[in-house]
């Protein structure tokens, strides 16, 4: 069985703009390039024992996001969440249909968008996976949360 995660609104939050400052010491900035704003993001409680459990399970967990790599990357790297280069599919890849190197008779997407909403994702996993399996998870947005308690 191998594993795909969604990282944005599954694991951490992002906004470009920061709500509050009420929970300021959760929140860690990130900039992805030069040109881009400063990004604030927050990090979804039991992520990373949730990819831990994962991981116990199989060795076959990978990160397929609409993110672009280099923030895919970044993100990564900032949080810890403990993906090789190898083991992130982007939106490049996705977008250009360059197929996963992982060949699994059963996979899995975790993602907060509805299925059919997620064709593309679903379509790419498909042509290495027999058979696709699809979690909706709840959405996180800190963000949103924070902003309410304004």
């Amino acid at each position: 069985m191998s594993i795909f995660i969604e990282i944005e609104n599954v694991l951490v939050d992002m906004s470009y703009s920061l709500l509050t400052n009420s929970t300021k010491d959760k929140i860690k900035t990130i900039k992805f390039d030069e040109e881009s704003p400063l990004c604030y993001t927050t990090l979804r409680p039991g992520a990373l024992e949730f990819l831990n459990n994962l991981r116990r399970k199989t060795s076959n967990v990978f990160m397929l996001t609409s993110l672009t790599k280099t923030q895919a990357v970044a993100l990564n790297r900032l949080w810890g969440f403990g993906f090789f280069s190898d083991q992130i599919y982007s939106r490049e890849l996705i977008i250009n249909n360059i197929n996963p190197n992982v060949y699994s008779p059963k996979c899995c997407l975790i993602d907060v968008l509805p299925q059919k909403e997620n064709r593309m994702k679903l379509f790419y996993l498909r042509s290495n996976c027999l058979n696709a399996d699809y979690i909706q998870a709840s959405n996180y947005s800190s963000f949103d949360e924070m902003l309410s308690l304004v």
